[in-house]
């Protein structure tokens, strides 16, 4: 008890306050804060973490992890249940070549992007911004030969840390210049407040991707491709349903594409 009224007395400090505001100048968790708020409930005896208390925690994932995991399909797909297979890949650049020994076989790619890291720095490297890199790596997925018949659903994951960011005063423009222009251009489409308008440039920067012309002439060139994008929240619990339905569309569109209807 006497380490936890010492965290209470730290978090309460002023200081330390002003100094969480600046939290994306350090390498913290995204959970800190509710953690630190919840330090009186956390300590009491007998404490049984609840499901938001299970879902905020985060371990680093490293190298490959396997789930696997049976989902309820509606009347409407014949009903029974579909087991999905999952592989969470550590997403640090020193994991990425790990990634070919999972490709084969797959029937889509679910690209996690945390929006609310417009304004940090990697880890592993401290020049390097955190948004930046993400949407290289998903050029980098998009653009790859080994998955032109792989579908892609991209969450654009933590609108509820984007959210208290921009509420906060902090803009996307002053890391991402460009943002200027995209709100003037997109002043007849009501965007009528500013974390909407961040999330539609995110989202925007990615669809540019996909537009992108193929670096070569392949499987990429010759067919259509869909991305599903989603605004999604860590700790959703729906964020299941909504992938299970996109692979649903994405092996379905496959099917008719190789009958020749799409």
């Amino acid at each position: 008890m006497e380490y936890v009224q010492r965290v209470r007395t730290v978090w309460a400090d002023s200081a330390v306050k002003m100094c969480f505001k600046r939290s994306n100048e350090f390498q913290l968790i995204d959970s800190a804060k509710y953690f630190l708020d919840r330090i009186e409930k956390i300590s009491m005896p007998g404490y049984i973490p609840s499901n938001s208390d299970i879902l905020n925690c985060r371990k680093r994932t490293t190298g490959i992890q396997e789930v696997s995991f049976h989902i309820k399909l509606p009347k409407s797909l014949g009903g029974g249940s579909q087991e999905f297979r999952m592989f969470d890949v550590g997403g640090q650049r020193s994991h990425r070549t790990k990634w070919m020994q999972v490709f084969e076989g797959i029937e889509a790619v679910l690209f996690m992007i945390a929006c609310g890291s417009f304004d940090q720095t990697l880890r592993e490297d401290p020049k390097q911004n955190r948004l930046v890199e993400a949407f290289e790596l998903f050029r980098g997925v998009w653009h790859n030969r080994f998955l032109a018949e792989t579908g892609l659903i991209v969450f654009l994951n933590k609108q509820d840390i984007l959210e208290q960011k921009i509420l906060s005063g902090k803009s996307i423009k002053d890391y991402f210049p460009e943002y200027e222009e995209y709100v003037k251009a997109t002043d007849s489409d009501n965007l009528c407040d500013e974390l909407t308008r961040t999330r539609c440039f995110i989202k925007s920067k990615l669809i540019d991707i996909t537009n992108e012309t193929p670096r070569r002439t392949s499987l990429l060139a010759q067919r259509k491709r869909t991305c599903y994008y989603h605004f999604t929240v860590a700790t959703d619990t729906n964020n299941v349903r909504m992938v299970f339905n996109d692979v649903h569309n994405i092996i379905l569109a496959r099917n008719l594409h190789n009958v020749g209807i799409l």
